[in-house]
């Protein structure tokens, strides 16, 4: 499963000009580029050991270092895709907690 992450994550950084990523979460983005790596990384399940290479050739190609920091940051703290296990497990109450 980890070979298949960092393969699409190659993939996506070889077809997405840096010039598009600097657009996007670069400095100039403002709030909305953090917005949108804030979601992407909440929306994401990969371990955050591969997220380091991943935000390091994100830096490389222009993004934001605040826009990094939200995507690791919410890479590891919120848990979109298993909060229905957290939901069975915890509760309602204290997964949207945790989560939010």
């Amino acid at each position: 499963m980890t070979l298949i992450i960092i393969l699409l994550v190659g993939l996506l950084l070889g077809f997405i000009p840096p010039e598009q990523i600097s657009r996007f979460v670069g400095e100039q983005s403002g709030l909305g580029g953090v917005l949108l790596v804030g979601i992407a990384g909440a929306v994401m399940h990969i371990p955050a050991i591969l997220s380091f290479p991943l935000v390091a050739s994100f830096l490389e190609s222009g993004a934001s270092v605040t826009a990094v920091a939200v995507f690791i940051t919410t890479l590891t703290m919120i848990g979109t895709v298993t909060l229905p296990l957290e939901i069975k497990e915890l509760g309602k109450e204290i997964a949207f907690l945790r989560n939010g």
